[in-house]
């Protein structure tokens, strides 16, 4: 999983600049939700993204576009939420799920360096 977040932040960061551009219209979730599937993996289906299933890379992938949707736009979390069948709730949840990752990722490669430079 922190290769995984790591992966994203180096992402993240390269694409920032597309993200700068949306502007408030409906499209703009589309747009996220395509970027987050890419990002993850292009053979992901925007109809698998917005089901039910709980399988691990759409979880993921939905928590990703949760997250930059509301970085990026002004939608609210129950508008961002029901572009992809889900609840505010649920978007919160996944917004402090992709954060928390993202800072065990960070101490964790603050933890090596440390080790590493100790010896």
């Amino acid at each position: 999983m922190l290769i995984l977040i790591n992966k994203i932040m180096n992402y993240y960061f390269y694409h920032a600049s597309e993200l700068l551009y949306l502007k408030l219209n409906s499209s703009n979730l589309e747009i996220i939700l395509n970027w987050a599937r890419n990002f993850m993996s292009p053979d992901i289906k925007i109809s698998a993204i917005k089901s039910r299933s709980l399988k691990q890379d759409l979880v993921f992938t939905r928590y990703l576009y949760m997250k930059y949707a509301k970085e990026n736009t002004r939608y609210t979390l129950e508008k961002i939420g029901k572009f992809v069948n889900r609840d505010h709730a649920t978007v919160l949840h996944g917004i402090n799920t992709i954060n928390n990752e993202v800072e065990l990722s960070k101490l964790y490669t603050d933890f090596t360096k440390y080790i590493c430079s100790s010896h």
